[in-house]
């Protein structure tokens, strides 16, 4: 048996960012609320942003996305969940029909090793495909998130990983599945 929150919203919006319409060529933005602390719930490693805030803090970090999908500044996007980094991507990428280059040295980060920030669950955290990456980070970074470009979207359905001139193979959306569905 496990713990599990589940959400779901009702509502009207005026425009809406789904995870299944990323574009070749799209900018590949993280956005993330790094003032926080670690901590973990069964094997689910997490980045708890948000208790120590106050709702309207949270709500101010939430509304950048609203503000992207309202002014139209990106084409796709996901929260970052339990599969980390590395995998809300593949999540990404395997809902869009395309795949992905990551430079990993570009993804925002608090002082800990990379390898152990990939996988962990942030609070807040969104990744996010989009033509206007300038005109992205501004809106993100106005709402005290840290953001930056970490990669591009690319025709192959491969997330391929780099980092200080290495690159690697991560998923091969042609041959396996995120979601368990081939």
């Amino acid at each position: 048996s496990y713990s599990a929150v589940d959400a779901a919203a009702i509502g009207v919006a005026k425009n809406v960012l789904p995870s299944t319409a990323a574009k070749v060529r799209d900018s590949l933005v993280m956005a993330v609320d790094l003032v926080g602390r670690f901590g973990s719930k069964g094997w689910l490693k997490t980045f708890d942003s948000t208790t120590m805030k106050s709702s309207r803090e949270v709500l101010d970090r939430l509304d950048s996305m609203i503000e992207l999908a309202e002014k139209k500044l990106a084409n796709a996007a996901r929260d970052i969940s339990g599969p980390g980094i590395t995998g809300t991507i593949a999540m990404l990428c395997e809902s869009s029909g395309v795949g992905a280059r990551v430079h990993l040295e570009s993804i925002p980060k608090p002082s800990v090793k990379l390898e152990g920030w990939l996988t962990t669950y942030p609070g807040i955290g969104f990744i996010i495909s989009t033509k206007q990456p300038k005109d992205c980070l501004h809106v993100l970074r106005s709402h005290k998130l840290v953001a930056e470009t970490i990669g591009e979207i690319t025709t192959d359905r491969k997330i391929w990983l780099s980092y200080m001139g290495q690159h690697a193979l991560f998923f091969d959306l042609n041959r396996e599945s995120v979601f368990g569905v081939t």
